[in-house]
């Protein structure tokens, strides 16, 4: 993997069966089901130090970051 990297394209391509518009479509269904979503929601809930709502909203992008390689985002949403 490459540090500089946020996502690990080869290894989840590569997970993903091998076919890079699986990996794309994953990519975009991310950003547009999930990511934006908890982002927008984690902030309230850190704010008003609701950790059992953050941890559920960490733990449903933590896999979903899996899947796609970003396995940065995916260990930050595992301490949390």
């Amino acid at each position: 993997m490459n540090c500089d990297s946020p996502i690990d394209m080869p290894d989840a391509i590569e997970g993903l069966g091998g076919d890079e518009s699986i990996f794309f479509m994953m990519l975009g269904n991310l950003e547009e089901m999930s990511l934006n979503q908890v982002l927008t929601d984690i902030i309230p809930a850190f704010e008003n130090r609701d950790y059992p709502n953050m941890k559920a909203l960490a733990h449903s992008l933590k896999g979903a970051s899996a899947y796609i390689g970003a396995s940065r985002l995916h260990y930050v949403c595992f301490y949390i």
